[in-house]
């Protein structure tokens, strides 16, 4: 039909998508200011964020030289770093 002719010519509006992109970014500044670069690192490296693909616990480890239960430990910091921000 017409209209779906004139959506497609007029491509998805993805303002919103950058919108969250930028939050994401914004926010991933901030955790970066309150945590260490290793811990940081692991953050990033965990959960494929900056460019980085996702990676294991036990390859997070290995490029650290730490156990994977740190590395679990150093997640779940960072993560509730990230709520704390979040909530404020």
């Amino acid at each position: 039909s017409e209209s779906d002719e004139l959506e497609c010519l007029q491509g998805e509006d993805r303002s919103e998508d950058f919108d969250i992109k930028l939050e994401c970014d914004l926010l991933l500044d901030r955790v970066q200011r309150e945590v260490s670069e290793r811990d940081f690192n692991i953050l990033t490296l965990r959960y494929g964020l900056r460019g980085n693909p996702p990676h294991t616990l036990s390859e997070v480890a290995e490029i650290h030289g730490i156990t994977r239960a740190r590395v679990n430990q150093i997640e779940k910091q960072c993560v509730n770093s990230l709520r704390e921000l979040t909530a404020r």
